[in-house]
This record gives C-alpha cells, sequence and structure tokens, in this order.
C-alpha cells in the first residue's frame, strides 16, 4: 500500500473498501474501530490470503465519551512497561488530519508467524458477553482464573505474582478493561506467507 492508502484507510474508519481479489480472514474484537496491516519490505500491506497482520491501527474515534482516549491508551502501555509490566509496543502517528495509535501486535513471533493467545474470558469458558464481572457470588473469576490456570504454569508463583502485578497496575490507572492473552509459549512457526501486493 502507498502512504496515500494506508491514510485513506485509517481516515475513512469505521468503513472502507478493501480490494477486489481481498479475502477477510481475520477479525479483531473491541468497539474501536481498527484495521489490521502487515509490516512488509519497510511499508503497510493488507494482509490477505492468509498473510500474518502485524500491526493495529485504530484512529481517535469519531465520537467518544472519553477525551484523549487514543492519548490515555499510549500513555498507559508506555507506563506499564516502564513498570516491567509487559506491554505492547505502541506510537502516536497523524494519517492525514486524524490521529491514530499503531500497535505492534504481540500475539507475534520475530518470525513472523501467529502465537496462540486466550484472553481470560476465554481461558475460564465464558461467553463473551460475560467479560465484564459484576457482583458475582465469590469466588471471583480472577480466583477461578488462578486456580485453573497458575497449575499449568511454569512457575506458579511467579503466575500469580505477575497477575498480581498487572491487576494492580490497572487498578491504579482506572483501566477496568484490561483482558490480558495467555499464551502457549509456542514461537514455532510452520511458514510465512507473503501480503496481498
Amino acid at each position: 500500500m502507498t502512504e496515500d492508502e494506508v491514510t485513506t484507510v485509517v481516515g475513512s474508519l469505521p468503513t472502507w473498501d478493501l480490494p477486489d481479489d481481498f479475502l477477510i480472514t481475520a477479525s479483531l474484537a473491541g468497539v474501536q474501530s481498527k484495521v489490521l496491516l502487515t509490516r512488509h519490505d519497510g511499508g503497510l500491506a493488507w494482509p490477505g490470503r492468509g498473510a500474518v497482520s502485524t500491526h493495529i491501527i485504530k484512529p481517535e474515534p469519531l465520537e467518544s465519551s472519553i477525551p484523549a482516549l487514543l492519548a490515555a491508551e499510549d500513555w498507559a502501555l508506555k507506563t506499564a512497561a516502564a513498570a516491567g509490566i509487559p506491554a505492547a509496543t505502541a506510537r502516536l502517528e497523524m494519517f492525514g488530519s486524524r490521529q491514530a495509535i499503531i500497535v505492534d501486535r504481540f500475539d507475534r513471533a520475530p518470525a513472523g508467524c501467529r502465537l496462540h493467545q486466550e484472553d481470560f474470558t476465554q481461558a475460564l469458558a465464558l461467553a463473551s458477553e460475560a467479560k465484564y464481572e459484576g457482583s458475582s457470588a465469590p469466588p471471583s473469576r480472577l480466583t477461578r482464573l488462578v486456580k485453573a490456570a497458575a497449575p499449568h504454569t511454569r512457575d506458579d508463583d511467579a503466575f500469580r505474582r505477575d497477575l498480581l502485578k498487572a491487576v494492580t497496575f490497572n487498578l491504579a490507572i482506572g483501566n477496568g478493561d484490561a483482558d490480558r492473552g495467555v499464551g502457549t509459549g509456542s514461537h514455532r512457526c510452520s511458514g510465512r506467507h507473503d501480503p496481498h501486493p
């Protein structure tokens, strides 16, 4: 894609026109408008024909009840990383007149292949609409998660400490929408597809 094409795609979100021969092979949940693209030869390309997307680009929402949403997300990611909490790498950039955050996908191996991830809703076998915990009866989902996941980790105590750090950090910054992924730890790639030109 040319820089102008990327700017047009990002600027037109939440809708855009895909290439005529583009087969949609990926989805990404969430309420914010976003586009998945692939870093290719120093530029960006559509992740068509099974190619692996490497970046998520989210423009500032056209309507939002949260002022400076992208700046807050960028700050939170950088602050988490500075505090030693694993966080995706991100940066703010202008696409024409619209600011967007570009996030390097954390669920990709250095070789470019996908790393399997599950959020805690999936790990607990909960329906997606049950993601947000209300005043449910004990034990809490967090307690259930620890009981379900900790025995399957390499270091039970480290898992509990890391989870407590992440929960405490998100509580301190007022982020009630953190559903951190759980990876398999597998970094094997079976091959790499070229992105859509």
